[in-house]
């Protein structure tokens, strides 16, 4: 009897550890299903299209009117875009079943052959407008494989879901500025250079020079460069502070002869994106004064070259510019 009871307590721990193998293949299957996509896509290239603005003009290869696009500095790009229930994990992304076709380099017409990449480029990324959820993908269309130009046809791209939220997409976690302790003072630039802030300066904006610490003197800014024009180019979420070299700061008081040296960037500068000169949105560049608690960061001294040199430099590069804004 106590044999018949061991025996079938062993046929049913076995078929319980055989349901539970089961229950987890099939959870795992069923998961695999929920978050793994494929999207196939099949691009139609149309003879060619001219593009044409007020002072120029340019004749390209033209394919699906609702996925092109074409830039001097990128070339053509194929994107889409589509709606989606959840993030998905840009990691994971792939082309799959890409089929090419070859194309002459005269059927190029206007591309520069500097744009198209030696072999297939694309980015899948998560966006989010008004709360709702897409996915973006753009890639390039045409490759230069040893010489040989060959365009896209139709490729797949398989990617998976994340079961991560919104926060977990954000690459700038939200937190308090640092706008949000100590007192605060602005001031603007024009063009770039190395400038000295005076004792008198630091008064007509407001500080009390006769009590603050000089060492506790930081100064924030970006810069006067335009942002980017795409969202998903890294921008600093915050003011960032900048290294200064602060004058006589060693009695901990900030006398008539001392002075801030700091690099400052004005709005001027050439910017491929907006292929100008010219910052399309201010002439000023600010800067803020922030005076609180702690040292501030400063220019850290550099060794000096202990030998005699042996380059001299008669010549430089300069450029100037002349724009209308």
């Amino acid at each position: 009897m106590h044999k018949i009871l061991v025996v079938i307590l062993t046929y049913a721990f076995r078929r319980l550890l055989c349901m539970k193998k089961i229950i987890f293949l099939f959870t795992l299957f069923i998961s695999f299903c929920a978050f793994a996509q494929t999207k196939d896509f099949v691009i139609k290239w149309d003879g060619t299209k001219i593009l044409s603005t007020e002072t120029s003009s340019v004749e390209v290869p033209f394919f699906n009117k609702d996925n092109f696009n074409y830039s001097a500095t990128k070339g053509l790009t194929f994107f889409s875009q589509w709606k989606s229930n959840n993030y998905i994990d840009e990691n994971s992304a792939k082309l799959v079943n890409v089929i090419y076709a070859t194309i002459s380099a005269s059927e190029l017409k206007g591309v520069r052959h500097n744009t198209i990449p030696n072999k297939i480029k694309f980015s899948l990324h998560n966006s989010i407008s008004r709360n709702e959820r897409a996915v973006l993908l753009e890639i390039s269309p045409i490759i230069n494989e040893n010489g040989v130009f060959k365009k896209v046809t139709s490729f797949s791209i398989q990617y998976n879901s994340s079961r991560g939220n919104a926060a977990s997409f954000n690459s700038q976690v939200i937190t308090n500025s640092v706008l949000d302790t100590g007192e605060w003072y602005k001031f603007y630039i024009d063009t770039t250079g190395v400038f000295r802030l005076s004792k008198s300066f630091l008064s007509n904006l407001g500080i009390n020079t006769n009590s603050v610490d000089p060492r506790s003197i930081k100064i924030f800014g970006q810069g006067g460069k335009s942002l980017p024009l795409q969202n998903n180019v890294y921008y600093p979420f915050d003011l960032m502070e900048n290294a200064i070299y602060v004058e006589g700061q060693e009695d901990g008081s900030f006398d008539n002869n001392d002075y801030i040296l700091f690099y400052g960037e004005g709005s001027k500068g050439f910017n491929a994106e907006n292929n100008s000169n010219i910052n399309p949105y201010s002439d000023k560049s600010y800067y803020f004064i922030n005076i609180g608690s702690g040292s501030g960061k400063r220019i850290q001294p550099m060794n000096e070259p202990s030998t005699n040199a042996n380059i001299q430099i008669a010549t430089f590069q300069d450029y100037k510019f002349h724009e209308i804004d």
